[in-house]
């Protein structure tokens, strides 16, 4: 039981996020350049090993919030499937395997590993209950993951890259954030004293997400239309089919975070699970490989 709870703990459909590693090499048209996919790999690792670790250390700080939650309360750790001391010690395993690994690829991916750990661990111990930092510093985790797929690989990162997937990533953090608030409502008529937030909050956070949501797109659509286009892409006028692709997508995604449907708190439960996302996230990769 205590290695199937230590697995759960991991939280490994978690690991999804960090293909986000490799839109670098995507994004550059460089996905067949093997040594630069297998540096890529390497800081994916690594990446899974520290954030597991950190979500380890987490579970150990938030123990006493989780027990009193509806749905954190089944975690190993508040559950007790997992003692507290095996956490850490796990814990602290995994992010020096993530160190090590990340020390093979190159010193700015080691560098950035370094910082997450860091930044992970003061959001567990303190940023998590400062308002709207804590929504920014939960984006910021996404889009460093980008970075680190950059400096894996000595591929730049465009400006346009990086508003997007701010953008993108500060929907997913406000959607999880709202979530929370409305479910603890829900479940009990009042929201996590850990947190920053009060009830009535959820009415910001959803202007926050929807406005953040709006922005990727704006951002996508001025790509889309610049000089840059034409030189990466045969057919650039698919591309700008993309557009309304993921207007579509995140207009789908906060109707139903709305309604109710994040009940884990979970973005990227809902965003795997979902056939309509399935289903535009294939339509958005069908047409991207058309337009090269």
């Amino acid at each position: 039981m205590r290695g199937v709870g230590l697995i759960s703990a991991l939280r490994p459909k978690h690991w999804t996020k960090n293909s986000l590693l490799f839109v670098p090499l995507v994004l550059s048209h460089r996905f067949s350049d093997w040594p630069l996919v297998i540096s890529s790999a390497m800081a994916a690792l690594s990446m899974c090993a520290c954030s597991s670790g950190l979500y380890l250390a987490n579970d150990v700080f938030d123990k006493e919030s989780d027990c009193r939650h509806p749905v954190k309360r089944l975690r190993p750790v508040a559950s007790g499937r997992l003692k507290m001391t095996y956490a850490l010690l796990a814990s602290v395993t995994l992010v020096a395997i993530g160190m090590a690994l990340a020390a093979m690829v190159n010193a700015g991916v080691l560098t950035l590993i370094a910082g997450y750990v860091i930044a992970g661990l003061l959001y567990s111990l303190w940023i998590k209950r400062i308002l709207v930092v804590d929504v920014i510093v939960l984006a910021g985790f996404y889009l460093l993951r980008v970075y680190l797929g950059g400096a894996a690989t000595d591929i730049p990162i465009s400006d346009w890259t990086a508003l997007f997937c701010l953008m993108t990533f500060m929907s997913l953090a406000t959607a999880k954030r709202y979530a929370e608030i409305r479910n603890s409502i829900l479940d009990c008529g009042d929201v996590n004293r850990r947190r920053a937030y009060r009830q009535g909050d959820e009415v910001v956070l959803l202007g926050m997400g929807v406005s953040a949501s709006i922005g990727a797109v704006i951002a996508m659509g001025l790509y889309t239309g610049g000089t840059d286009v034409v030189k990466l892409y045969r057919r650039p006028d698919l591309l700008r089919l993309e557009c309304g692709v993921l207007l579509a997508w995140f207009g789908r995604f906060w109707f139903e975070v709305h309604r109710g449907a994040m009940v884990d708190e979970d973005p990227i439960s809902l965003v795997l699970k979902a056939r309509w996302s399935l289903a535009l996230g294939l339509l958005t990769i069908a047409l991207f490989l058309i337009s090269i």
